[in-house]
């Protein structure tokens, strides 16, 4: 993919211009918070512009967050699952993993691929295995990681379930040593069953965000798990003050919305606003990708609550809402942190233009900056290499030292 960014200066912007915008000039010029775009956006030409809530609108502070989803995730597996006390001996690590690694359910593996999903390195536990494995084990060819067996970490909140998942085979390995007792974890021949242990670890999580119990935690300490930005605010008031509509589409109850959205909102609207007046439209329990790929009825929120002059529906299908909204294909712009639920799907089912909140983005261009000298020496030393490879010199050398090699 291609990454079109324009270069922007002070001699093509006026500073008058730049202060009636209410930005500070020099953000402007710095590439890591410029908005880069694979395909030209005249934003004139969009009339309505959506956003996801969790890690778009609303953002959790990383730590705090990830730590008590394993936490509860791990209790549960103990608690529900029957899985070994043991595995309370491990503490969370939030620098193990990062979101773009994927999992092979079949081995225990985590991986590392790159552009072209060859395996270019991988650990099992917390032990790196070395270049004669990874080819043994995955060869040349390409991983299809949308099969059945690997399972790509593409959300912020499947890093801690990568981290819940090592420590679990770590814990595991560690009792295999004396005698692995027996559980859905385990196989008849007395083997670990990764594959029973990725599905255990999916499960749980997913039951901490349903059964409600990581949600209450967030909404009795929100203060501990929200950020608060002040920028968020003005930017949708700014779009609307432009003339555009705007729309919630979110996969969270609208009670759970309302709880989180008050807080990030909080203090910036008046003391008589809500932030639904920031939306035209929102969309709660939109179960996407199915928003996007079923053809599901929008349902009514349940009884007691009623916002006058607000649309407020949940589930639904982005067909009807184009027709509720009276806006279609390409007019609209969607911003979600989600590559699979947000803009993958939105795409291929229509015209929308999209926008990925990538977070790690401004933290690899700031550190490819600071590098930029070193990138350098390393680019023209592989220059170098590569002339000198292609020096008539160099060959006749090599095949003197091969002769050589074969005479003795």
């Amino acid at each position: 993919m291609k990454i079109k960014s324009h270069n922007i200066n002070e001699h093509s912007v006026s500073i008058e211009r730049i202060k009636k915008l209410g930005f500070d000039w020099h953000e402007l010029f710095n590439p890591s918070l410029a908005i880069h775009a694979n395909r030209e956006l005249n934003m004139s030409k969009i009339r309505l512009v959506g956003f996801d809530m969790d890690y778009t609108l609303a953002v959790y502070k990383k730590r705090p967050m990830e730590f008590w989803q394993y936490e509860l995730a791990r209790h549960y597996l103990v608690k529900n699952m029957n899985y070994p006390d043991a595995l309370y001996a491990s503490n969370y690590n939030a620098d193990l993993v990062i979101r773009g690694l994927v999992i092979d359910k079949h081995l225990g593996n985590i991986l590392k691929v790159d552009d072209q999903n060859f395996v270019w390195r991988a650990v099992f536990g917390k032990t790196p295995l070395v270049a004669h494995q990874i080819s043994e084990i995955y060869g040349t060819k390409r991983i299809k990681i949308s099969g059945e067996r690997f399972y790509s970490l593409d959300t912020f909140f499947s890093i801690p379930e990568a981290g819940l998942f090592i420590d679990t085979i770590e814990c595991l390995e560690r009792l295999k040593k004396s005698n692995l007792p027996q559980g859905r974890w385990s196989t008849e021949q007395g083997h670990i069953n990764f594959f029973q242990v990725f599905t255990d670890i999916r499960f749980a999580m997913d039951s901490i965000h349903s059964n409600g119990s990581l949600k209450t935690l967030i909404r009795d300490r929100i203060e501990e798990f929200i950020e608060q930005d002040a920028g968020i605010g003005q930017a949708l008031i700014k779009l609307r003050q432009e003339g555009k509509k705007t729309f919630l589409l979110t996969n969270s109850s609208f009670d759970y919305s309302n709880t989180v959205l008050s807080y990030v909102f909080k203090n910036q609207l008046g003391s008589n606003k809500s932030w639904l007046e920031l939306f035209d439209w929102v969309i709660v329990e939109a179960e996407k990708p199915k928003f996007f790929t079923e053809q599901r009825s929008f349902l009514p929120l349940a009884e007691g609550h009623t916002y006058p002059g607000k649309i407020i529906e949940r589930r639904g299908n982005i067909h009807d809402f184009q027709q509720l909204t009276k806006v279609h294909g390409s007019q609209t712009l969607y911003v979600g942190d989600h590559i699979y639920g947000d803009v993958l799907r939105s795409k291929k089912e229509s015209l929308w233009r999209t926008c990925l909140i990538i977070k790690e983005l401004k933290f690899d261009i700031k550190k490819s900056l600071e590098l930029k000298q070193e990138m350098k020496s390393l680019r023209d030393i592989h220059h170098k290499q590569s002339h000198a490879l292609k020096n008539p010199a160099y060959d006749s050398a090599k095949s003197e030292l091969t002769a050589r090699q074969k005479s003795t």
